[in-house]
């Protein structure tokens, strides 16, 4: 699916879609071989694949980027997998402000305030203006994202409102309903920047003038109450925890289904 990898929607579909599948071929398409009761070597395959299914499901959501990464630093032949952009879990917080919309962000909202007043003026300066903001991919490549959330968080909303700004014209004359997608981007990501990196944009010299605000706030007069697409790969649903005690309580499931169903019975032993 273009634009999506490694997803929880992919593992909830393709639980739905085997599930259907052996109730099809249990009610269905052979109802006459499915023998009860189950017989305890299938029980025990079964609990064998469930338990090394669920294991590998544990081990990707605690695979975190400063994880990899730490292992990438000293394992031999891992070294492709820092900073990589294929992230199997990371974690974060969704914030709604009411007078902007929603974004997400690996940190709270008093930790990005906090990152602003006590570095915010040393990271702008690395995205001064005067020269061209680096490419997110080659940017990627230099910056250690899971050792610095603020630095990158706030060079991707900067893109974002950037992007969306440049390519707004292009669609003010054929398509106004993109035109005002584009504008209402742009106006947002700045309010972003605004409220929650001053420091840091107020260093780089790219704040936007008032007239300049006010023709974005007008073009976006109107818009969907707004979603940023910053970091939406972020796990918002629940922190690290609880999919991991979720999983070990499956696996303990399982343990315990193998040993109850799956055991062969002991033989009676002889006076």
């Amino acid at each position: 699916m273009p634009g999506r990898f490694w997803d929880f929607r992919d593992i909830r579909l393709n639980v739905l879609a085997g599930g259907i599948g052996l109730l099809f071929v249990a009610g269905v398409a052979s109802p006459g071989t499915v023998r009860m009761p189950i017989a305890r070597s299938a029980v025990r395959r079964l609990c064998a694949a469930v338990g090394a299914l669920l294991a590998l499901l544990l081990l990707a959501v605690s695979a975190t980027p400063a994880r990899v990464d730490f292992a990438a630093a000293r394992v031999p032949g891992l070294a492709f997998l820092r900073n990589n952009e294929s992230r199997l879990a990371e974690y974060g917080r969704r914030h709604a402000d009411p007078e902007i919309g929603t974004l997400r962000s690996r940190l709270d909202l008093a930790a990005l305030r906090r990152s602003d007043r006590d570095r915010g003026a040393e990271v702008g300066a690395a995205f001064a203006a005067g020269r061209p903001l680096p490419d997110l991919r080659e940017y990627r490549r230099d910056v250690a994202i899971s050792a610095d959330p603020f630095r990158f968080e706030f060079y991707r909303h900067l893109i974002q409102r950037d992007h969306y700004e440049a390519a707004a014209g292009r669609y003010r004359s054929t398509d106004p309903a993109r035109f005002r997608h584009h504008v209402a981007v742009a106006a947002r990501e700045n309010q972003i920047l605004e409220k929650y990196f001053p420091q840091a944009l107020a260093a780089s010299g790219r704040v936007w003038d008032a007239a300049r605000c006010a023709l974005s706030a007008a073009g976006a007069d109107g818009a969907k109450p707004y979603f940023s697409e910053v970091q939406n790969h972020l796990i918002v649903f629940a922190p690290e925890w609880v999919w991991q005690g979720v999983l070990l309580a499956l696996l303990v499931g399982v343990g315990w289904g193998y040993a109850r169903w799956g055991r062969e019975p002991r033989a009676d032993v002889p006076d």
